[in-house]
């Protein structure tokens, strides 16, 4: 899950905050092999915009900013890891396949809300078609990030 008014690329040249994101809504998704394609939609569901969680702030080389749950899957030079397996100093790829570097992470409560979408309705440990792009940088969908929960798994990168 993301923090209210994280941007999710719906296309190649346009992003939407997540929290107005709905079931139907076309997002652009790919797999490890980065093959952008547009997908629906079929899970969205959050919090309320002043609804507290707990948060990993990661704060991004250039100054950009990802909040999100403690257990986020995050494409990295190491792989496809959590949260919880990040370091200052680690790379996120982003779509282009340009990486760009973890500068700080915090831990702590974000009172901006949280909203989680996905391409499936299932939880599932197979990226294909549930990376997505978010602040620029690939993560999982929710319901790779709860299959990959579920399947205590780090995925290689290809």
């Amino acid at each position: 899950m993301l923090a209210n008014g994280t941007q999710i690329a719906i296309s190649a040249t346009e992003t939407k905050s997540i929290e107005d994101l709905r079931a139907g809504d076309t997002i652009w998704a790919a797999g490890l092999g980065r093959d952008w394609k547009a997908a629906t939609v079929q899970f969205s569901s959050g919090t309320g915009p002043d609804s507290a969680f707990q948060a990993v702030q990661c704060i991004l080389d250039g100054g950009r900013e990802l909040i999100c749950v403690r257990r986020q899957k995050l494409l990295t030079t190491r792989g496809l890891l959590s949260t919880e397996n990040i370091w200052p100093g680690d790379k996120l790829i982003q779509a282009d396949g340009q990486t760009v570097q973890i500068v700080a992470l915090a831990l702590g409560t974000s009172t901006r809300g949280e909203h989680a979408v996905a391409t499936s309705t299932r939880p599932t440990s197979n990226p294909e078609g549930h990376l997505i792009v978010a602040q620029g940088v690939i993560v999982a969908d929710y319901m790779l990030s709860v299959g990959s929960w579920s399947a205590h798994q780090e995925a290689p990168v290809s």
